[in-house]
């Protein structure tokens, strides 16, 4: 199961081992020691047997399509690898900005930057959510192969938002993941085993994406597909998108609150896992059965989301105030005896002022003794204003800002 409270370490703890061939990997922590000769050869040698494999894998066709491109661009590259097509990017004229969450990728890629004599380059370590408050922005492009599909989609959310905020109007989303007919053909696994079968052992998950999903991850920002196709007999599929369109009220939404934070106040009981807290709270109607400290939040309207299923009762679902007493919002969730005793439903709350809220609040409202519910997310969104000026007319597909 993948580990949903340490989404950067999980990834990170995988992904130190790189691609250097159609189904080999190897891992850079026994690579980086190396001197600065030898690990000049090791990487040259890696692209060219990364380049050279048959027309249907041929990994370098991107450099012959987007280099000329994104010459005297800024481009972001989320999950560079070792460097297969950011570095010739570099040496095409762009600047990029190497994005990742193992810290072996970025130290391999500045090194052979260094001994290339390359500049114009920045680095990004992913550690966690807040390390997305550091991507430049305004930017001409943000270019992922293969790298966001790793994780599950509500988890990725926050940075295909942060991702989609730091393009400029009319800039470029560029990504290669999997496609869904692939995930069809090959059993329908739950995706933390099909990530095993598409990229080998200790892999924590693997998705499948296609065009309406991809737009999705990206809302509130709009975005119109320029290429969406399958490719190497559908094992891929690659996305090339143009971003039309800012929110005039930009969320940023769907940080997720560790459920490891929240705290029982008894005679309420919490049964906590990785992947939910079970919570039975007490009888009186009102009593609070768990809560969890909120961040710091600015002074701007906001939302709360609650995925939760109610087996028995009714709970109330709130923002405390900062003195403790007041409830900034409160929604009410019943038992939907309609639907499956654990099947969960996810429901919001919005916030006037963010700044007032001090705790994230879950209790009892039933008048007919305890409820029962089991919480599986809690997640919150903050509205920024964005300029007036949030749309782009016509553009061609490969003109040349």
């Amino acid at each position: 199961m993948f580990d949903e409270t340490n989404l950067f370490s999980t990834l990170a703890a995988r992904w130190h081992e790189v691609p250097v061939g159609r189904a080999e990997r190897q891992s850079l922590r026994e690579i980086l020691p190396s001197d600065d000769r030898a690990l000049l050869d090791w990487w040259q040698q890696r692209i060219d047997g990364l380049t050279k494999n048959d027309e249907l894998f041929a990994t370098d066709w991107p450099v012959h399509v987007y280099g000329p491109t994104f010459s005297g661009k800024h481009v972001i590259e989320v999950g560079p690898g070792i460097g297969k097509h950011g570095v010739p990017f570099l040496l095409q004229g762009a600047r990029v900005t190497f994005v990742d969450v193992a810290e072996e990728t970025l130290a391999l890629i500045r090194r052979i930057c260094a001994l290339k004599k390359l500049g114009n380059c920045d680095f990004v370590h992913l550690r966690s959510q807040a390390d997305l408050t550091r991507l430049p922005q305004n930017v001409d492009a943000v270019y992922a192969n293969g790298s966001l599909h790793n994780a599950p989609a509500h988890l990725m959310k926050p940075e295909f938002v942060a991702l989609a905020q730091a393009l400029r109007l009319g800039g470029r989303f560029i990504a290669l993941t999997y496609p869904k007919i692939r995930w069809q053909r090959e059993g329908e696994l739950p995706f933390d085993k099909w990530g095993e079968k598409t990229d080998g052992p200790g892999t924590p998950w693997v998705e499948w994406y296609d065009l309406d999903k991809m737009l999705a991850q990206l809302a509130p920002f709009t975005f119109r597909s320029l290429m969406s196709f399958d490719l190497w007999r559908g094992d891929v599929n690659w996305f090339d998108l143009i971003k039309v369109e800012s929110p005039r009220q930009l969320s940023i939404t769907g940080h997720p609150v560790a459920l490891s934070t929240f705290e029982c106040h008894p005679p309420a009981r919490i049964e906590a896992d990785p992947a939910s807290l079970k919570i039975t709270t007490a009888e009186p109607r009102w009593a609070y059965a768990a809560s969890a400290p909120c961040p710091s939040f600015p002074a701007r309207p906001g939302r709360i989301e609650w995925t939760l299923a109610i087996p028995r009762g009714a709970v109330g679902i709130s923002a405390l105030s900062d003195d403790g007493k007041e409830c900034l919002a409160e929604k009410f969730v019943g038992a939907d005896y309609t639907l499956a005793p654990h099947t969960a439903r996810t429901f919001a709350i919005e916030i006037d002022d963010m700044s007032r809220a001090r705790h994230f609040l879950i209790r009892n409202i039933s008048t007919t003794g305890a409820s029962y519910a089991i919480v599986s997310a809690v997640g919150y969104s903050v509205h920024y204003p964005t300029p007036e000026r949030n749309k782009i007319g016509k553009t061609s597909a490969l003109q040349n800002q």
